[in-house]
């Protein structure tokens, strides 16, 4: 998200994926992970989402979720681009218009209710921090206000721009 806030990204990527319909998300996720791994790994590079130690990207620091079909793609990536520059850290807290798909990562495909005109996002962790998203009960992984340490937090504010987690 780095690179949209300091607008060196014009646009997301879209990338067209055909994928049976009967296989289960899990198996998609470990699938789009090996994928990125191997053909776009540059990509995963510039924005610290492995680790030195890591030279493939993993299930583990992705997440997919489905854009509403109602939401137009550029207007989706202008919102989060002016989200990003109007953020005074880089913990971006971007609520995500659409559903995530990780909720029960062993229906299948078809039981997420994916069509092919369907925008599916692939979020990735940067290395060491939390998820950008939040939104439809995906968990929280940021850095709590209280002890200023990452982990999946329970307790959202009611203003809905603070997490944080009771020890």
């Amino acid at each position: 998200m780095k690179d949209v806030d300091h607008r060196r990204k014009g646009e997301f990527k879209v990338y067209f994926i055909q994928a049976s319909s009967q296989i289960p998300l899990i198996d998609f996720k470990v699938e789009l992970a090996q994928i990125c791994s191997t053909h776009y790994k540059k990509m995963f590079d510039s924005s610290y989402l492995m680790t030195q130690n890591q030279s493939t990207l993993s299930e583990e620091n992705i997440r997919l979720w489905k854009l509403d079909p109602n939401t137009n793609f550029k207007d989706f990536f202008e919102a989060v681009a002016k989200t990003c520059q109007n953020s005074r850290t880089y913990d971006y807290q971007i609520q995500f218009p659409g559903t995530f798909l990780e909720k029960d990562k062993t229906i299948k495909i078809e039981e997420a209710e994916i069509a092919s005109n369907d925008f599916v996002i692939l979020e990735g962790q940067e290395y060491q921090k939390g998820w950008n998203f939040y939104g439809d009960g995906a968990p929280i992984l940021a850095k709590c206000e209280n002890c200023n340490k990452y982990g999946e937090l329970s307790v959202q504010c009611l203003c809905k721009k603070v997490y944080f987690t009771l020890n």
